[in-house]
């Protein structure tokens, strides 16, 4: 299934209204809007006086959950947070482009040098899009201690996406997979996460475990399989304790510990279509998203911005912050209540960091 064109979608904006889905999810969101409609076409339909009564509680109904929302985001901003300093990088590289052996040097270049100038304010983490090094980073080894030197340099995490491969038991036969890296300071080895909800047509050919001859036909996509293991990584970083000011999360200069560790998780692309699939990651201990695309496929369309939306679900479902980095936009720094905090446009080159809460 392909999880886009939902009612519930159309109230992302909608923050105060949409809150009560960390008990319901988002489809509730699509119930009410429904019932609200056949509520006001009763008014019509019906001509005694009880045809009032279905509107009158459907809009109560809508008016307590306003209220209930209103109340549920300044709640969650008076508490204290644990917080983490982030950073993403948007190269904005074209999608077909970057594939081009000859330019698959320039585009990792390109990441570096944007790196090295976040870096400057100390970020834990740095997030690169999906498919961010445009090869198998394990067969560059080259590469591979490049960004290895660079996170133990400036003791920050780095994620990356890339394409990986791996080999069945059974057979000879190899498996491509749609990945993403984690590069932890001074630990030699990678720790990695496979896409486990592959795009029918684009990273897959359906049913091909079940007929092998359908992996000839080329659609004009990657012939990727998909992972198996709800990945959470393992991050160590100085504990820092703060609240939000009404624009920002600062520090509020406590600390109680020298470090805090956290979970971590990444999907990828369109797997923040499906809640019950980053649900499975908060389950297994995740308390930070991010989540990595490219989107430069859709171009200068409305997908770009409804796939961004949809992260806003995802945060207020499992009341989580999210780092959304994309290959040509649109980026974002989301928190538990839906805000968008900071965010870059389409076909923009950028670099952010930000400041995000952690609830443990």
């Amino acid at each position: 299934r392909f999880n886009w064109m939902i009612l519930a979608h159309t109230q992302s904006y909608y923050l105060t209204f949409i809150q009560f889905i960390e008990w319901t999810g988002y489809l509730a969101i699509s119930f009410l809007l429904v019932f609200f409609a056949v509520s006001l076409y009763s008014i019509q339909r019906f001509r005694r006086k009880e045809r009032w009564i279905l509107p009158v509680f459907s809009a109560l109904l809508i008016l307590t959950l306003i209220i209930y929302g209103t109340f549920r985001v300044r709640q969650i901003d008076r508490q204290e947070y644990r917080l983490i300093d982030t950073a993403l990088i948007q190269p904005n590289v074209d999608p077909y482009l970057k594939w081009d052996t000859g330019f698959k040097e320039r585009a990792f270049e390109m990441l570096m040098s944007k790196s090295r100038e976040i870096v400057k304010q100390n970020p834990d983490l740095i997030i690169w899009p999906e498919t961010a090094t445009p090869f198998h980073l394990r067969n560059h080894p080259d590469v591979l201690s490049s960004i290895a030197e660079f996170t133990s340099t400036n003791h920050v995490y780095l994620l990356t996406g890339t394409p990986d491969y791996g080999y069945s038991s059974d057979s000879s036969a190899g498996y491509t997979f749609n990945a993403a890296f984690l590069f932890s300071p001074g630990q030699p080895e990678l720790e990695k996460y496979y896409k486990i909800a592959l795009v029918p047509g684009s990273e897959t050919i359906p049913f091909k475990t079940l007929l092998p001859s359908l992996r000839k036909f080329d659609l004009g996509g990657g012939d990727f399989f998909p992972g198996k293991d709800f990945t959470v990584f393992r991050l160590r970083i100085p504990e820092r304790i703060g609240h939000f000011n009404g624009l920002e999360y600062r520090t509020s200069g406590k600390i109680k510990n020298d470090t805090l560790e956290i979970g971590f998780s990444a999907v990828i692309c369109y797997e923040s279509v499906f809640p019950h699939l980053v649900r499975r990651f908060i389950d297994s201990g995740a308390n930070l998203l991010a989540i990595i695309t490219n989107d430069g496929w859709f171009g200068v369309t409305s997908g770009p911005f409804q796939h961004a939306r949809f992260a806003v679900f995802r945060a207020i479902e499992n009341r989580v912050s999210i780092i959304r980095c994309t290959n040509t936009g649109i980026s974002c720094f989301i928190d538990p209540t839906g805000r968008i905090l900071q965010k870059k446009g389409l076909n923009i080159p950028a670099k952010m960091n930000a400041r995000l809460p952690i609830i443990l």
